[in-house]
């Protein structure tokens, strides 16, 4: 089962570490609608909903922590953000 979380998380969601950095490029297969998932960084952890067109990213517990998305780098608190992929 820990293969096909990390398949999905890595693969689909896009979730990697690079460099020291998490990183999340999100590539959803067209017949899917969203992909739903938790990570967790540097002792925190994140929730992360991808849909076709938007990522939904929230801190669940922790301190707030760095997450670049798509290029661009974000600071994620509880208060939920949205990002477009494209």
């Amino acid at each position: 089962v820990g293969g096909l979380w990390q398949a999905l998380v890595s693969g689909f969601g896009g979730f990697q570490w690079k460099d020291g950095t998490p990183r999340l490029t999100p590539h959803l297969p067209p017949e899917w609608t969203h992909l739903r998932f938790a990570v967790s960084i540097k002792g925190s952890r994140v929730r992360i909903e991808v849909l076709p067109d938007l990522v939904t990213v929230h801190l669940e517990s922790g301190e707030p922590v760095e997450l670049e998305i798509c290029g661009t780098y974000h600071t994620v608190t509880s208060a939920p953000f949205s990002v477009s992929p494209v």
